[in-house]
C-alpha cells in the first residue's frame, strides 16, 4: 500500500561495525505514478535534503535511482524515509559503498524490512 505524504516511512537500524564513518550511496526500487520528493534521515538529521523519485507513470511500474549519499557512523545508525509529496511505493534500498574516512573497500547492502544489519568490509 502506497503511503500518502507527510509520512514517515520505514525506519532502519544499521550497524557499522567499522571502527570508521563510512559513506554509502543508497539505491531505492520504488513506483510513483506521479513522482515523489522523499529525504531520508540518519540519526534524526536529515542527511540528502529532498530528493525526487520520478514517475514511474503508474503504482506497478517500478524504477530504480541512486539518492545522495549518507554518512554512517561506528556502531548503531537509525535511518529513517520521509515522504514530503505524493504517493509512493518503496520496495527495497541497496546502500552502496562508497569511502570510508580512512580506507578503500567495496560493500553493499540491501535493507528490505526492520530488523538490524552489521555492515562491514565484504558484507553481501
Amino acid at each position: 500500500m502506497p503511503l500518502s505524504p507527510p509520512a514517515r516511512g520505514p525506519q532502519y537500524v544499521v550497524n557499522n561495525i567499522n571502527a570508521v564513518t563510512m559513506r554509502y550511496t543508497p539505491f531505492i526500487r520504488y513506483s510513483a505514478p506521479a513522482g515523489a520528493n522523499i529525504h531520508i534521515e540518519v540519526n534524526h538529521v536529515n542527511q540528502t535534503g529532498t530528493f525526487t523519485l520520478p514517475s514511474t507513470g503508474s503504482l506497478d511500474q517500478w524504477a530504480t535511482i541512486a539518492g545522495p549519499d549518507l554518512v554512517l557512523n561506528p556502531g548503531f545508525n537509525n535511518i529513517q524515509i520521509d515522504f514530503e509529496n505524493a504517493a509512493c511505493n518503496i520496495d527495497w534500498i541497496e546502500f552502496r559503498f562508497e569511502r570510508p574516512s580512512t580506507e578503500p573497500g567495496d560493500d553493499a547492502i540491501i535493507l528490505s524490512d526492520d530488523e538490524p544489519f552489521n555492515v562491514s568490509q565484504n558484507v553481501r
